[in-house]
């Protein structure tokens, strides 16, 4: 090998070092934006006034949480509304718009994907809380 073609084989590898990098931290960068979307809503939600009188029983979070590992077929931690869909089986096409919304106010990163946080605490707690806490178990004091 003449010391050109060294050369040039060096620049590429280099090249392919340099590209990798810039994808890493162009991955990285997108993953960050993608974390602040979901933890911003998250805690937008989470930041809430509920009434004192207002709980979940853990058998209601068991089963909102055994709903999401259930759906999620692919094992990725993130649901997509196809998964959602073949868990909730919508009865009508009544039933599948107000599952496609409810996904729409979840899915807060713009991947069509949600994840557990954005699952349970957008979809559970949000959702309930926007519909009048009909889940939830109100106690009087």
């Amino acid at each position: 090998m003449s010391w050109f073609q060294g050369a040039q084989e060096s620049a590429r590898n280099e090249g392919y070092r340099d590209g990798k990098a810039d994808a890493l931290r162009e991955l990285k960068s997108e993953q960050a934006r993608e974390i602040s979307n979901t933890r911003r809503a998250c805690l937008e939600e989470l930041l809430q006034e509920d009434p004192e009188n207002i709980y979940y029983s853990s058998n209601d979070i068991r089963y909102f949480l055994a709903c999401f590992y259930t759906a999620d077929r692919n094992g990725d931690g993130r649901l997509t509304l196809k998964e959602l869909c073949d868990i909730y089986k919508p009865k009508d096409e009544e039933a599948k718009k107000k599952l496609e919304a409810d996904f729409e106010d979840a899915e807060v990163t713009g991947d069509q994907k949600i994840n557990l946080a954005e699952f349970f605490i957008l979809g559970l707690l949000g959702s309930d809380r926007k519909a009048g806490y009909k889940i939830a178990r109100k106690v009087d004091e």
